[in-house]
């Protein structure tokens, strides 16, 4: 049923609104198109890629927001989404954000492309870099489970606020191994048997497989 309704609105929404918006607004110059669109797509790999790898949730078009002048790309009030225990979890079926008005805007050339080649490329880096940034991530994941916790309950005490961060150590862990864990799956690798190279899917082919789960219907229909 929710496919169906989301099928009507499709035929009745144009998926070039975004886009003639932004031609509208740069008067048709090819050049200042090129390079808004270029950077824009990534920009938005980057942020796209931390959506899935912090399960963000709630992404509104509101929260879509990027500068037509230079392409840079804002995710405003990105937040992890907690289940009850504290532990990540997607709350929507698309890893992130790319519904058919943003993939008309880049085009499939750029999707395909740059959007493709910098998430995967962003993965690489994250993952080369993944011992240095562990025990950043887990103090800004801490904080953010702190600050979660904080609000599903009463005020507390200094010793009670000291309990249940040492409760909550193990669950920081647990989302900080979830978050590398979810970025090194979809860095470029190849398969290496007998020292021969085998190549049976291109090398950055998890970030295509990101890119089609995020636009597939039967998962944008479940969307808010």
């Amino acid at each position: 049923e929710k496919l169906r309704i989301y099928t009507e609105i499709c035929q009745r929404v144009p998926d070039d609104l975004l886009s003639r918006h932004v031609h509208a607004s740069l008067q048709g110059d090819a050049e200042a198109l090129w390079a808004l669109k270029r950077a824009l797509a990534m920009q938005l790999a980057t942020v796209s890629l931390l959506c899935h790898a912090f399960t963000a949730g709630d992404r509104s078009p509101q929260r879509f927001v990027f500068s037509k002048k230079t392409g840079r790309f804002v995710a405003s009030e990105f937040r992890p989404v907690y289940r009850p225990e504290g532990q990540m979890e997607p709350s929507e079926d698309v890893p992130f954000r790319l519904t058919r008005n943003i993939m008309t805007l880049l085009s499939p050339l750029l999707v395909d492309g740059v959007f493709a080649s910098s998430m995967a490329t962003t993965a690489l880096a994250v993952s080369e870099k993944s011992a240095t940034l562990k025990p950043y991530l887990t103090l800004i994941l801490r904080d953010d489970l702190m600050s979660w916790h904080a609000s599903k309950m009463q005020p507390q005490t200094d010793a009670e606020q000291r309990r249940n961060e040492a409760q909550l150590a193990e669950r920081v862990s647990k989302n900080v191994k979830h978050a590398l864990d979810r970025v090194q799956t979809a860095a470029p690798r190849l398969s290496h048997s007998g020292g021969r190279v085998h190549r049976e899917h291109r090398v950055d082919h998890i970030a295509h497989r990101l890119i089609e789960a995020a636009a597939q219907p039967e998962r944008l229909c479940q969307m808010n």
